[in-house]
């Protein structure tokens, strides 16, 4: 009797099994298979090339993975363009030995031709575009120009061990031309984006590693993890977005929030004495035609008219040396804005910058919140650390076991200049060296003011150890067990013992 029952379940088993592998081959009706394209010559145009394989994936949506097998690396002489909707997968086949796009400056025979379109590759269908195991490189201009899909859409594009080196303009651009509500994410894994924004002529040096623009309400988030923002002419990696100009908040009100998540990264090199000019055409790409600067920040985020969108950076293990700018520099430039900027740091060295070290601004009402641990800021133009407030949000800082010396400024200067309140702590902390005032506070207007000082060491700057001034309101600090030479300069503030 057991046999008997054992028998028919194993025949049931085998039933199932068997419908199993018959559903599993079949498409669902109504979906298409996905299809796969082998890149296998490095020539610009032909059977086998990667513009064949762009075209085909242009007209024929079941397209999601192009693979390149080329062992030259694959020359373009003009932009290739992805028009297509369905999200595109491009990934070399070796994951040591990665495969090579690269631009050319002109078409063979020709040495009138005009010089490769801004891009090298382009996507204007707004799909999800993912890069893996190539490096794409000697651009003209951008290496990747991507323009998301007019009106409301979504675009996730991802970089996983990608090489974006060597080229005129940017790594990677993209820019949100629709004043409409967007989302942008960006992912970069185990990348280099290095060397790009390099001065040729008239075109300057002025772009960036990765720069991501936009107009509208949305979100842009960006993760980054085991990346390199090196050696790039202007911002290795900056964001600006910028809603419909308005002076006063709509109702209801916009919304557009910015978060920047990076991990074992590093922002190293960029910028310098930046300068471009017309070569692209009349206010190319956004920018006005002729502008020269000094900066290049390692790290930029700059936003106006976010309305009640957050500015939110997260960084660990993160390295921002040695920019022509500040290391990492948030500007949130409207007034009409009331979202916060936040800022949280765990293992960050921000170090020979020609700006500050980390430098954060905000001119609309809402808050500043920075938590610093581990930080370290060292021998910047700037202050080490640039907290600034000027509407009627407030000021918050904690600095915890972190140094801040030898600035051409001040150590720490954080400022509120509305109605906001300001309260700042520094635990284990050690501010030496600065040629200004080891802490510089100020609460400008109305709004409770307190400071805390904890096991700090505060010596060697060039005026005060510590200068906290408050003007409605009397504010507070209060010192514990720390060592404080150069003097406590208090104005309307009151020292708790």
């Amino acid at each position: 009797m057991r046999r008997g029952w054992a028998n028919i379940a194993i025949a049931a088993v085998l039933t199932v099994t068997a419908v199993a592998v018959l559903m599993a081959g079949r498409t669902p009706r109504g979906a298409e298979a996905a299809t796969t394209l082998y890149v296998t010559s490095s020539a610009d145009s032909g059977a086998g090339t990667l513009r064949a394989a762009i075209t085909s994936a242009n007209s024929d949506s079941s397209v999601n993975l192009i693979v390149l097998k080329n062992w030259l690396p694959v020359t373009l002489f003009t932009s290739v363009e992805y028009a297509g909707t369905q999200a595109l997968t491009i990934q070399g086949d070796q994951p040591l030995v990665y495969r090579t796009i690269q631009g050319s400056l002109t078409v063979p025979g020709d040495p009138n031709s005009e010089p490769l379109d801004c891009g090298m590759f382009k996507s204007t269908g707004g799909a999800d575009i993912t890069f893996s195991q190539v490096t794409i490189q000697n651009s003209w201009c951008d290496a990747l120009n991507i323009v998301p899909v007019v009106g409301d859409s979504e675009i996730t594009i991802t970089f996983n061990k990608v090489n974006l080196r060597n080229n005129f303009g940017s790594g990677m651009f993209l820019h949100e031309i629709e004043a409409a509500e967007a989302t942008v994410r960006l992912n970069v894994t185990s990348s280099q984006v290095v060397g790009n924004g390099r001065c040729r002529g008239s075109m300057g040096c002025a772009f960036g590693g990765i720069e991501l623009q936009g107009l509208g309400e949305g979100e842009v988030v960006v993760q980054l993890a085991g990346t390199w923002f090196n050696g790039n002419g202007g911002d290795g990696m900056s964001i600006g977005w910028d809603a419909p100009e308005v002076t006063t908040l709509p109702s209801p009100a916009l919304d557009v929030d910015i978060s920047v998540t990076a991990s074992n990264t590093t922002f190293n090199d960029n910028g310098g004495t930046v300068t471009y000019a017309a070569a692209l055409g009349e206010g190319s790409r956004g920018r006005a035609s002729t502008a020269s600067h000094q900066g290049g920040e390692g790290l930029g985020v700059f936003g106006s008219g976010l309305g009640t969108g957050d500015v939110t950076l997260a960084l660990t293990n993160v390295q921002a040396n040695r920019n022509g700018g500040s290391g990492i520099r948030v500007f949130r430039g409207s007034d009409i804005d009331v979202g916060d900027v936040r800022f949280t740091a765990n293992t960050l060295t921000a170090s020979n910058n020609g700006g500050a070290g980390i430098q954060l601004e905000d001119e609309g009402d809402g808050d500043v919140i920075v938590s610093l641990t581990l930080v370290s800021a060292w021998f910047n133009q700037g202050p080490g650390v640039d907290e600034r407030e000027s509407g009627e949000g407030g000021v918050d800082l904690e600095a915890r076991n972190s140094s801040v010396g030898f600035n051409h400024l001040d150590g720490f200067r954080l400022e509120e200049s509305g109605d906001g309140d300001f309260s700042a702590r520094f635990n284990g902390t050690v501010v030496s060296g600065n040629a200004g005032d080891g802490l510089d506070m100020e609460e400008h207007d109305s709004g409770a003011a307190s400071a805390a000082v904890q096991s700090s060491s505060i010596f060697g700057n060039g005026e005060s150890a510590i200068e906290f001034e408050a003007h409605d309101e009397f504010g507070t600090i209060s010192i514990g067990v720390s060592f404080i030479v150069g003097g406590v300069d208090l104005d309307h503030v009151n020292q708790l013992f």
